[in-house]
C-alpha cells in the first residue's frame, strides 16, 4: 500500500497539487498559468504551461515536505 498520495488538478487558471501522507500531514501549492483570448468568445492554453505547472509543483511539494522522489514502499 502506498504511503504517500499526490494528487494534481489541472484547472483553467493553474494547478494545484497536494501531497498526502496516509497516517496525517500534507502539503499543498498552486502554480498559475495564462489563458490567451485570441478572438472573442475563444479561450485557449498551452499545454506545455500544464506540463511546467505539474512538474514544477510536484518539485515544490517534494522540497516542502522533505518526501524523497525515490522512495519506494516494499
Amino acid at each position: 500500500m502506498p504511503e504517500y498520495i499526490l494528487v494534481h488538478d489541472v484547472r483553467s487558471g493553474g494547478n494545484k497539487a497536494v501531497l498526502v501522507h496516509l497516517k496525517g500531514g500534507r502539503g499543498r501549492t498552486f502554480e498559475p498559468y495564462e489563458t490567451h483570448y485570441p478572438e472573442s468568445g475563444w479561450a485557449e492554453q498551452e499545454p506545455e504551461d500544464w506540463w511546467r505547472a505539474i512538474a514544477l509543483t510536484t518539485r515544490r511539494l517534494l522540497e516542502k515536505t522533505a518526501v524523497q522522489p525515490n522512495r519506494r514502499v516494499p
